[in-house]
């Protein structure tokens, strides 16, 4: 029986049409994945099912009525929930306090926690789901976080869940967890929407696959009908696209090391220890791939790298420099270049044209600028050729950055970063949010600077990733290194127990 039909779903953003004629539907004990790349539409469709956004034309029949409700209230009611790829909880709330919020109490004015936690608790016992109930939320993994976003709309008794990107941040055995999770909560008749780019998830997970592009639904098909994911990935592209990495063994010189850390102390935004006297160092001509759960003080490494975040202790050497003291500018004038998680809060000035990014970092020397004044003659020249070289998409040069999308943002933060042979790329989540063809792109171009001879540190929470363009893998938890590996003298399962805290 099916459980949700979607008919000729429209919705307008100005001019641009988000959903434009999509046909859907989900069966009652399916798992639906949805692909595309980014911007085909997927999570606009989605939000407008879940009553985020209410569409401006077709139909929707839940539950073999018409859908008349558009807002998140009427959803849940009825039985629709949505894990977001960012977690919509409250740090300094408990976990019970979090599944609470936004519920009426039965004993109004005041909580029923004792009478909720015992449903919670038998919530959990039915799907094997762990977590500490009171909790602050600010203290548990991003693993546990997203148990307890399931367990919200469990107690909200859900039987239709969506889920957008689920395993993004996830270590393997989580993913393990999650997929046991899904399998048992279809096989009581419920159903599942699942968005996600990682194509060997959805061959082993999904019942039937939908392929979105443009706004468009382009096709759907069978689990069984699908080779394999480079067929999948064709299909989602319309066009072959090379899914297997070719990385060149290094060729690096185990006597001199580009950068050396030593001690390396990093205190977060709240003052607390972030990095905990970490030591490593960084070869000509090889990627380090640093493995980690969001959080683990990835970022406030790049950070101190860069020279964004002042280190608390400890030394940073560039050769025989110790660059500890320099500013981000100094470290620019020695190649030393930084690709950041957030492109929108740190790689680009959003208002600015595509131009002017290529320039921020270099528009103060020759041939940019003489004499105070911007050379606009090669400045033009050179961002042409920034964005032809890179295949940025856009409609001139003097476009604002805030109009291309997530994936040619990213092209643009990679011309200008390594428009200069960089000596070390640090390159924090270069494709995070990216779609496949997308992703592949930034990694061709990283895999270029190492065969250079550029040493990277390549910082990422997609696991498959780090093992796919790594030499050598690190693994930080708490702001410790607990282990090193040579790519191919380790697998993903030890890996991810080390992410997690396990030996």
């Amino acid at each position: 029986m099916k459980k949700l039909e979607i008919v000729g779903l429209t919705k307008q953003f100005g001019d641009i049409a988000a959903n434009d004629g999509v046909d859907f539907d989900l069966n009652e004990g399916e798992v639906h994945a949805i692909i595309g790349e980014n911007g085909a539409g997927k999570t606009t469709l989605m939000k407008c099912i879940y009553g985020l956004y209410a569409p401006d034309g077709g139909e929707i029949f839940y539950e073999g009525k018409k859908f008349s409700f558009h807002s998140i209230h009427e959803s849940i009611k009825n039985g629709i929930g949505m894990v977001h790829q960012h977690f919509m909880l409250v740090p300094n709330m408990t976990v019970l306090e979090n599944i609470m919020l936004g519920l009426k109490s039965e004993r109004a004015p005041f909580l029923d926690q004792k009478k909720v936690s015992a449903q919670v608790t038998g919530l959990m016992e039915t799907y094997q789901i762990r977590v500490e109930l009171h909790q602050e939320i600010r203290n548990l993994s991003v693993g546990a976080q997203q148990k307890v976003e399931i367990l919200k709309a469990l107690y909200r008794k859900s039987s239709l869940l969506i889920l957008d990107e689920p395993t993004a941040v996830l270590t393997p055995q989580e993913i393990e967890e999650l997929f046991a999770f899904i399998r048992q909560y279809t096989g009581k008749g419920n159903a599942v929407v699942l968005i996600t780019h990682k194509l060997d998830e959805i061959l082993e997970i999904s019942d039937r696959i939908t392929v979105m592009r443009a706004g468009k639904s382009v096709g759907t098909y069978q689990r069984k009908e699908i080779k394999d994911k480079n067929e999948l990935a064709v299909k989602m592209v319309g066009e072959n696209i090379e899914l297997l990495v070719k990385k060149e063994k290094t060729g690096r010189d185990s006597r001199t090391p580009v950068l050396q850390v030593k001690n390396l102390v990093v205190k977060d935004n709240r003052g607390l220890r972030a990095v905990n006297g970490v030591t490593f160092n960084l070869y000509q001509g090889e990627i380090v791939g640093v493995a980690g759960v969001s959080g683990n003080g990835q970022t406030e490494l790049a950070e101190a790298l860069a020279g964004l975040r002042k280190p608390g202790a400890g030394s940073m050497m560039l050769g025989e420099e110790n660059i500890s003291t320099l500013n981000p500018r100094e470290r620019q004038k020695r190649n030393i270049r930084y690709i950041p998680e957030d492109r929108h809060k740190h790689g680009l000035i959003l208002d600015f044209s595509v131009k002017d990014n290529l320039l921020l970092g270099r528009y103060y020397q020759e041939p940019c600028s003489s004499g105070g004044k911007l050379n606009h003659t090669y400045n033009d020249s050179f961002a042409r050729k920034k964005v032809e070289e890179y295949h940025v998409l856009t409609p001139d040069v003097n476009a604002r950055a805030a109009h291309l999308s997530g994936g040619n943002q990213q092209k643009l933060i990679l011309a200008r970063e390594l428009a200069v042979p960089p000596q070390v790329l640090i390159a924090a989540q270069p494709t995070r949010g990216l779609d496949v063809a997308a992703t592949k792109f930034v990694q061709r171009w990283i895999l270029k600077q190492k065969e250079a001879g550029t040493a990277v540190l390549y910082i990422s929470t997609e696991l498959e990733e780090i093992f796919d363009m790594s030499d050598r893998i690190m693994v930080l938890y708490h702001g410790d290194i607990v282990g090193v590996f040579d790519a191919g003298a380790v697998d993903l399962w030890t890996v991810g127990l080390l992410m997690a805290g396990r030996r």
